[in-house]
């Protein structure tokens, strides 16, 4: 599990502790726009406070505001499209329905942001801090997100596609149905989170933490999840079908009924991982660990399990008829 990829991923953690440090001893909301007053256009410029600002509708495209404080600033409707944030202190600033395309916020605070209604299809947010931000059913596609900490992040039904997102951080977020088809998300940290009903299609999550993760339902067909860690996540209904699980962790986690059809989960580790009623046909189970797995009632048509670890006794094979395989809720 060492390797280049990991020492990137722990410098952009130790990047944005120290980001974070720095920011805590920024200015508080005492400029002369705290109460929400509206500033001059020649007062939006780069480094200046604008804390608590009534900035709604204001049209600044491709403007330089590097290092400016907006904090709680109200910019709905703003059109800030390719503008220049970087390191911008933007925590409680609401920028629903605000114009963010190609927008640059590297590095930029934007703890509990409401990011609701706007379009970021091609914004960076490469090491900024998104904690408990709200971007439910936002347009994201092509944004880039590399190490950025969106922890607690509201994103259900976000479109995500094709972003690029290796490192990030998105312990116990909320991407219920939201779309991350193609997306990379090599090496981020995903504990806890909500995937339910998501659509993952061809995601590379390689090396990515996913302990405990709700993905029941979830869309994980030619998902990429090489050296993956799904220990106890909930994984009943998913579809992997064609899905890459090269030395995955799957220690207890849960597959009722899931597809693995076709699927490459040669060398992963499977014990105590609950496999009732999922669907493995040709899949490649070799020198697969499944010490206690429940194979009851799993479809195992082609499946390679040459010298496959820790196997009780063989499993039963349904191959004929789905209603006719035992019900693992009722006591054999």
């Amino acid at each position: 599990m060492q390797g280049p990829g990991r020492s990137l991923s722990w410098l952009l953690l130790m990047l944005m502790v120290v980001s974070s440090q720095v920011r805590s001893a920024a200015p508080e909301c005492d400029g002369k726009f705290k109460n929400g007053s509206k500033p001059l256009a020649a007062e939006i410029r780069r480094g200046v406070n604008l804390c608590g600002a009534d900035l709604r509708g204001v049209q600044l495209p491709g403007a330089d505001l590097r290092d400016i404080n907006l904090r709680g600033a109200d910019l709905r409707d703003t059109d800030l499209s390719r503008a220049r944030l970087h390191a911008a202190l933007l925590d409680q600033a609401n920028l629903s329905k605000a114009d963010l395309r190609g927008t640059l916020f590297v590095g930029a605070d934007l703890l509990n942001v409401n990011l609701q209604g706007a379009r970021l299809a091609g914004a960076d947010f490469s090491a900024a801090d998104l904690r408990g931000a709200l971007l439910a059913h936002v347009d994201a596609r092509g944004a880039i997100l590399i190490g950025a900490d969106m922890r607690g992040a509201n994103l259900n039904a976000a479109d995500l596609r094709e972003v690029q997102m290796s490192g990030a951080i998105l312990s116990k977020a909320d991407l219920a149905q939201a779309r991350l088809e193609r997306t990379v998300l090599d090496w981020g940290i995903l504990d806890n989170v909500n995937m339910r009903g998501a659509r993952l299609h061809d995601i590379n999550l390689r090396n990515a933490q996913l302990t405990d993760a709700d993905l029941r339902g979830a869309d994980l067909s030619a998902a990429k999840l090489d050296e993956a860690v799904l220990d106890y996540a909930k994984m009943s209904g998913a579809d992997l079908t064609g899905a890459s699980l090269y030395r995955a962790q799957l220690r207890g986690a849960v597959l009722i009924g899931a597809k693995l059809i076709g699927a490459d989960a040669s060398f992963a580790n499977l014990s105590e991982a609950l496999l009732m009623r999922a669907d493995l046909s040709h899949a490649n189970l070799l020198n697969a660990d499944v010490r206690g797995a429940d194979f009851t009632g799993t479809i195992l048509t082609g499946t390679k399990l040459e010298q496959t670890r820790n196997m009780a006794t063989k499993p039963t094979p349904y191959l004929d008829d789905p209603l006719k395989r035992p019900d693992p809720m009722v006591p054999r």
